[in-house]
């Protein structure tokens, strides 16, 4: 609806709540100075989204992206967090945040007191955003380049060199600290929980690697005794090929802070180690490359091509992070 739309941007910018007061806008980015929006705007749902609705607006300024969580979580949302965090540096390696919604609902599993006063939850309900036009995603990128063999390694290097600024960046904002022994053992149990987890969906085919996978966990239990431990920051905690757009006005830009959408919101905004970003890009390579090799065996090709390419992305991505 083209007017809700323009009352929910008006009620970021002016700061302004509903009358039941159980939703409020917040400004960022200097977007209280923009004019009133007090009037239909040009809107069209994107497609494609699973847990939100993303609604792409355009203005007299500049596009804008305006999502909206549908499924509802007590507590700060890590997108708009750490979203407004790295617009507060002026970030060019992410888009800028403009403005978000906190609201509050009935929590249905807390019992009503009696006097109609059941606990309420409070969250986010909604993040607008700068609009990123004539982009790709790096998975289609990556992916189209890994089909027809063509080198990666210039994007892939810079990819990494955006997303060592990032976590730089997310540092200066967040601060880090060395992981206490209890904060490593709980980093350790949940990779723990992490490893079972997946090993158990992949089912009877990799049974014969059961005892490879028991010797992998036995060695995390010991880490937490370890003298030496990592330090812990804001990351983005979701981070794949698919989670990065380029533009040829842009570059690379790092999308999508929410962490993983199936886990519980108060883990997703936890600090972690750095190295699990890094990690879950290097996987995506392998993904890409996959793509590539499913092609080459389905017409009969040899496919040794695509373990080639995704070695070279994969270590020219090392060393633009470096």
């Amino acid at each position: 609806d083209p007017l809700f739309v323009a009352a929910w941007l008006e009620m970021m910018r002016s700061g302004a709540q509903t009358r039941n007061g159980h939703a409020r806008g917040h400004a960022g980015s200097g977007f209280e100075h923009w004019p009133r929006f007090d009037g239909p705007l040009k809107t069209k749902v994107l497609a494609g989204e699973q847990s939100n609705t993303s609604v792409d607006v355009e203005t007299s300024r500049t596009p804008l992206i305006v999502k909206f969580f549908r499924v509802l979580e007590a507590g700060a949302n890590p997108d708009v967090e750490i979203g407004a965090m790295l617009s507060g540096l002026d970030s060019a390696d992410v888009p800028a945040t403009f403005g978000w919604v906190t609201g509050s609902w009935q929590n249905p599993g807390q019992p009503d007191g009696g006097a109609g006063d059941q606990q309420r939850d409070t969250g986010h309900l909604s993040v607008l955003r700068e609009f990123i036009p004539d982009s790709e995603d790096a998975w289609r990128a990556a992916s189209s380049a890994a089909l027809q063999n063509e080198d990666f390694s210039a994007q892939a290097r810079e990819l990494g060199a955006v997303t060592g600024r990032t976590h730089r960046q997310l540092r200066q904002a967040g601060g880090s600290h060395e992981a206490t022994q209890e904060e490593l053992a709980a980093v350790v149990d949940d990779l723990s929980e992490r490893i079972r987890w997946g090993w158990a969906q992949a089912g009877a085919a990799v049974r014969p690697l059961d005892e490879a996978v028991e010797e992998v966990l036995a060695r995390r239990a010991g880490l937490p005794q370890q003298q030496e431990r990592p330090r812990l920051q804001r990351i983005h905690g979701d981070y794949h090929l698919g989670q990065v757009l380029h533009s040829a006005q842009r570059g690379w830009v790092v999308l999508d802070f929410e962490g993983e959408p199936l886990r519980p919101l108060e883990s997703r905004g936890a600090a972690d180690v750095a190295l699990r970003d890094v990690v879950g890009m290097l996987r995506s390579f392998d993904y890409a490359a996959g793509v590539a090799l499913l092609a080459a065996r389905e017409n009969h090709r040899e496919d040794s091509a695509a373990d080639r390419w995704a070695a070279d992305a994969k270590a020219a991505f090392l060393e633009g992070y470096e």
